[in-house]
């Protein structure tokens, strides 16, 4: 996960297993905001992609400023909201908790109302593997516990 701009370009896909079951992972392209109107289209399709998807997981970069994640938050679920993604579907995960105070990610959570009974996060640092089984339970939850 890479901080640059435009880093994810394409949809990467791959396989995993959670309870017995394949599983598809897929990571496409971010949310950005005050994007060109002529580039929109362009993403449009990809983002289409997320409406066939049983779970969307949302990352949000923790090691940014709080204002800086409020904004990329809501840019989000404003698109998200615009091509028919039911709130129930996402999973936030904060991302690089490696390079943050844990009590400041658990305010920014706090502050942001990302985990509730509704809505479920993970504090992740996908460099460092911390937390990834309790990011890889909270999926198995919501995709196969009904």
């Amino acid at each position: 996960m890479d901080s640059g701009l435009f880093t994810t370009l394409s949809t990467m896909s791959r396989a995993i297993k959670l309870s017995d079951n394949k599983v598809i992972i897929s990571d496409t392209v971010g949310f950005i905001s005050k994007l060109p109107a002529y580039m929109v289209d362009a993403f449009k399709s990809t983002l289409q992609d997320l409406t066939f998807s049983s779970l969307v997981l949302l990352v949000l970069d923790v090691s940014h400023p709080y204002e800086v994640i409020r904004k990329q938050l809501s840019s989000s679920l404003i698109v998200m909201n615009h091509i028919g993604i039911p709130l129930g579907k996402i999973v936030y995960v904060l991302n690089k908790v490696d390079l943050v105070d844990q009590d400041l990610v658990k305010k920014t959570i706090e502050n942001l109302d990302i985990h509730n009974s509704v809505h479920k996060s993970a504090m992740i640092s996908a460099k460092t593997g911390i937390n990834m089984e309790s990011l890889l339970k909270i999926l198995e939850l919501k995709l196969f516990d009904n």
